[in-house]
């Protein structure tokens, strides 16, 4: 299998050449999804509601446990990196 994967590899991805910065035009129409969609009552209302109340909880070995809101998350600011990511 280790064979098999290594050269499959060598001979698909391998031959991207990655680069260092990336433009909005390099960026797929496509959005593939990494596994399923999530489907859950509790998800499809956060969608349906633009994801307005939603939190991310920061928590088990971190010195100081937060939870955030989506409009705490954007008042910390916007970093954007465009990247080329192989999810294999």
């Amino acid at each position: 299998e280790a064979t098999i994967n290594g050269t499959l590899w060598l001979n698909t991805i391998n031959k991207f050449k990655p680069k260092l910065y990336y433009k909005k035009k390099d960026i797929s129409p496509y959005f593939w999804v990494n596994g399923k969609m999530p489907v859950s009552e509790k998800w499809q209302k956060l969608a349906a509601d633009k994801f307005i109340d939603f939190k991310l909880s920061v928590g088990g070995l971190v010195k100081n446990p937060v939870e955030l809101s989506l409009e705490e998350l954007r008042k910390m600011g916007l970093e954007q990196n465009i990247t080329m990511h192989h999810c294999i």
